[in-house]
């Protein structure tokens, strides 16, 4: 294709150029071809909201919408982007619905966060069993007294001593919070 002559608008419109086709060999073909989404199935209903854009609302955690078992997600949800951009939100929502159907619970925890971050950026892989990280507990800074506070400037967390700060040094941090560090 190259870009033709300008038409009674100005604009240049694609014009197929004579034996510039060529075959991909593959294995599947994926259409992304910028179609919209046909919301007619949704009119009347008030328990799924769309947006002035034409797409339909959900959380972005879960891809519920108001209506716990309509789901929404790509195109339908944030409008026209990238395919793999509609990929991830098919992955969240198919994820929530495994959640729903096994009774467990839909609200998402730091760790849920974790693991989307951790497998987008390949720190590890989900299938390996790590087993048993184990681990000591941080040990809570010493605060300065809130009656002595009004009266000084001094520091209110007091720091650790230097066995203390040993002890916690070799503590385990879970290692994905030592990635999240370095990332």
């Amino acid at each position: 294709m190259e870009l033709g002559e300008p038409d009674e608008s100005g604009r240049r419109r694609p014009v197929p150029v004579e034996g510039s086709e060529f075959v991909i060999d593959c294995d599947i073909v994926v259409p992304a071809i910028g179609q919209t989404q046909d919301l007619s199935l949704l009119e009347g209903r008030e328990d799924v909201k769309t947006t002035r854009w034409k797409t339909i609302v959900a959380d972005e955690k879960t891809k519920q919408t108001d209506q716990p078992k309509i789901f929404s997600a790509g195109d339908c949800e944030t409008g026209p982007g990238a395919l793999i951009t509609a990929c991830a939100g098919g992955r969240t929502a198919a994820l929530t619905i495994d959640k729903m159907i096994n009774g467990e619970s839909l609200e998402y925890t730091e760790d849920d966060d974790f693991d989307t971050f951790f497998s987008k950026v390949k720190v590890y892989d989900q299938s390996e069993d790590l087993g048993f990280l184990g681990g000591r507990e941080r040990k809570e800074l010493e605060m300065l007294d809130p009656d002595t506070r009004k009266f000084t400037n001094d520091e209110v967390e007091q720091g650790y001593s230097i066995n203390e700060a040993m002890i916690e040094a070799d503590r385990c941090l879970r290692c994905y919070r030592v990635a999240t560090v370095k990332v």
